[in-house]
């Protein structure tokens, strides 16, 4: 990735999060906004997809997963229906889904480096239970780099 597209990127970056008002690391209400593309946090590593019991990225975190391309993750028995913040730090959209296998309807496409503070304010209700990556999500922004 050049460092022109990387400074573009960050600038992008930056004024998503000054406009919805999301802080990176933190659990205030504020939160909640949906998030652009990102470098990094602190609670979800580079490369990984993080799902949290708690709205604001509180609570547990059930989920800390290293997506690869064409793959499905069942999430254990103990994160089933609990999802309500996520973080998909990883360069693959993620499907989630509501059975386990990754069959179900979807509720949520979380794109490539983006997250989200609050899965209720989507309709989705917690009903998590598997993941897949492999397609990219509706109006996906194009890969980074």
């Amino acid at each position: 990735m050049s460092k022109t597209f990387r400074a573009a990127l960050a600038a992008f970056g930056a004024g998503v999060l000054m406009a919805t008002g999301f802080t990176a690391g933190t659990s205030s209400a504020a939160s909640a906004a949906p998030v652009g593309p990102v470098e990094g946090w602190d609670d979800c590593a580079t490369g990984h997809f993080c799902l949290w019991a708690e709205p604001g990225f509180g609570g547990e975190k059930i989920v800390d997963w290293t997506p690869r391309q064409r793959a499905i993750y069942h999430f254990p028995a103990s994160a089933w229906n609990r999802a309500n913040s996520v973080r998909n730090n990883s360069h693959f959209d993620v499907y989630l889904h509501n059975q386990v296998n990754g069959s179900g309807p979807f509720a949520v496409c979380v794109h490539a480096r983006s997250g989200h503070g609050d899965l209720r304010l989507l309709g989705w209700g917690s009903a998590a239970r598997s993941a897949t990556t492999g397609f990219p999500c509706p109006h996906s922004p194009a890969p980074p780099g």
